[in-house]
């Protein structure tokens, strides 16, 4: 098959997935990239695919600004780690090139892309970019942080969450941090999903039932959804400085 159309249907699927992450430079501005390819942006971007099979080409794409190349790259790493080879030289330096992409890229998509990216690698130790990612200005780039932390667990990673529960402004990573949270486990992030549970008002609404199982899970405990009495009992017991209870009143 012809270099140019080797990876034309994987690139599609992948295309697809990305369509919400495409963005024009200019829109370092705003807090979420279109949702919208033109067919033409798309065409352009699958006869880019060139012949690229190791991850120094790849690298070399993407330091030559190829976007695509991002996803290329993640894809490539993850092959090779799900075969079991050990990763060369170049694989770490292209892991190392993701990684500045993630935190420095001046262009949001590209950010999320090699967020994404570096997730779905195992055996790497990725945590610090995605803790870092967080913190980002960019809503974006703190979803897929969040996602990320919710694949690859660190506890260095709850008071950012916490901080995130209180303050993001986008509901839709509001539920990605009542997943990581509950995938980290232990005490800081029980009691955060305990305030997230006892939250009443309409900033948690979608989230309780989330918080909710991930309270079972970590508690072991089978205290049903809308039994808030029997929650706010078993909280009791639990030592913190200020104890979680119900805030608020249902809509």
């Amino acid at each position: 098959m012809p270099s140019m159309h080797r990876h034309t249907f994987s690139r599609l699927m992948d295309m697809t997935q990305e369509v919400g992450y495409r963005m024009a430079h200019q829109m370092d501005k705003l807090k979420m990239p279109s949702r919208n390819l033109p067919l033409s942006g798309l065409l352009i971007s699958l006869f880019l695919a060139g012949c690229a099979t190791s991850s120094q080409d790849l690298l070399l794409e993407v330091r030559k600004g190829e976007t695509y190349s991002i996803i290329d790259l993640g894809q490539h790493l993850s092959a090779r780690e799900a075969a079991g080879e050990e990763f060369s030289k170049g694989d770490l330096a292209a892991i190392d090139l993701l990684r500045d992409v993630a935190g420095t890229d001046p262009v949001v998509a590209n950010r999320m892309k090699a967020i994404a990216a570096l997730a779905d690698l195992k055996s790497v130790e990725n945590k610090g970019a995605f803790t870092r990612a967080l913190k980002s200005e960019y809503w974006g780039v703190r979803w897929e942080a969040a996602k990320a932390v919710t694949v690859h667990p660190d506890p260095g990673a709850v008071p950012d969450l916490i901080f995130m529960l209180k303050n993001e402004t986008e509901s839709v990573i509001l539920l990605d941090a009542v997943k990581a949270l509950s995938a980290i486990g232990g005490e800081e992030s029980l009691k955060a999903l305990l305030l997230v549970y006892f939250d009443l008002t309409p900033r948690h609404t979608n989230n309780r039932m989330k918080a909710h199982a991930a309270l079972c899970q970590i508690t072991g405990k089978n205290i049903p959804f809308d039994d808030v009495e029997g929650w706010l009992d078993y909280s009791k017991a639990i030592p913190p400085e200020t104890k979680p209870g119900p805030t608020g009143e249902k809509e």
